[in-house]
């Protein structure tokens, strides 16, 4: 999902995708007893040439209970199957780049329904543009763990996450062709840090109707970037934007009680900010280099919602932001506000009225 607020009005879109492929078959593990005892659980192994190894992922999860481990070898990759993982166990990959979880046409490559789960060291894939399932959904889990795996191939969603709080998705590779690296919709508490996202007409990453959503030292390349409808106290901080080709904004938020601060926002010609219907939002410490728009704000609240009475004040917050240049004059940003009583809309400029001389050092 591709959002473009530049001329358009409210758009909300949320897409719910459900799941349930089919597994087959069954052998055991590594070496010459069936299973290593860890202070975690027990170890099952999946792929390699060890005497009663699982040929399945899914087998060995079937087999496997809450607190074990399944370890999954490259070298009988890939791993042709949809996998469910349904209970509290740690599924690793031998190596990021050639274990590879390479989803069917029926269903998910990967869907978590249980909470505490730690998911690290694959690739995760479709089969390109005929699948209508996202590569990675997420229902209903806390406190899961998604690290350190390469997520391609993906033409709806690369992650889908509904109803899922307290969740980490870090130190991913995530790419795409016309979809969504991550959507995360209903959710809360989630943080998403230190991923690379990259791919063509999409969003990076997509919030809906979701509260307190970390999104911290990520990279943004090619046309990624980030969109919000209904979401408050998102925190974006710390990121690296230079994209190209985006007719969307790198950053599109709606919500109240954001923070967008230490971001480096490049756009090469295209729009850095939108800030649509948001409120007390803090805009600070960041980069705008290169783009055609820095920021604007549209259908931003005016201060007096209730009382129709002091002077007209947004109470979002632009301060010590680098725009470009250095500027010996405060930076305007234009844009619309809504006046409550009566309901109107009138032009805004509102001011950075403490720009940054040079550019801030930041590193994602």
């Amino acid at each position: 999902m591709n959002h473009n607020r530049l001329g358009r009005g409210l758009v909300a879109g949320i897409s719910l995708f459900l799941i349930i492929p089919g597994v087959i078959s069954t052998v055991a593990q590594d070496g010459e007893e069936l299973y290593l005892s860890s202070s975690d659980g027990k170890w099952w192994y999946v792929g390699g040439d060890g005497l009663g190894n699982y040929s399945r992922i899914q087998d060995a999860i079937d087999t496997a209970s809450a607190g074990d481990t399944v370890f999954v070898y490259d070298d009988s990759s890939p791993y042709y199957e949809n996998v469910i993982i349904n209970k509290t166990i740690e599924l690793i990959g031998e190596e990021r780049d050639s274990t590879i979880i390479h989803g069917l046409r029926d269903g998910c490559a990967v869907l978590i329904l249980s909470n505490c789960i730690t998911l690290k060291g694959f690739t995760i894939q479709h089969w390109g543009h005929v699948n209508e399932y996202s590569t990675l959904t997420i229902i209903d889990v806390n406190n899961t763990c998604i690290e350190n795996n390469i997520i391609q191939n993906n033409y709806t969603q690369g992650i889908y996450i509904y109803s899922s709080n307290n969740n980490f998705i870090t130190g991913n590779i995530i790419s795409t062709d016309d979809s969504t690296c991550i959507h995360l919709s209903n959710s809360d508490n989630n943080t998403i840090k230190q991923n690379a996202f990259n791919g063509e007409n999409l969003n990076g990453i997509y919030i809906g109707s979701s509260t307190n959503t970390s999104i911290v030292n990520n990279s943004f390349s090619q046309s990624c970037d980030i969109s919000s409808d209904f979401s408050n106290k998102t925190v974006i901080d710390g990121n690296v934007f230079s994209i190209y080709g985006q007719q969307a904004a790198a950053i599109d938020i709606q919500g109240s009680d954001c923070l967008i601060i230490n971001n480096i926002i490049q756009t090469h010609g295209g729009t850095g900010l939108v800030l649509y219907m948001c409120t007390k939002t803090l805009v600070s410490k960041n980069n705008f280099l290169d783009n055609q728009i820095d920021a604007i704000c549209y259908y931003c609240i005016d201060k007096r919602i209730s009382t129709n009475a002091g002077p007209l004040f947004s109470e979002n917050i632009f301060d010590n932001n680098y725009w470009n240049k250095q500027r010996n004059f405060p930076k305007p940003i234009s844009g619309l506000i809504i006046v409550f009583f009566p309901f109107i809309f009138a032009p805004w400029i509102q001011f950075d009225w403490h720009p940054a001389q040079e550019p801030y050092e930041i590193t994602s």
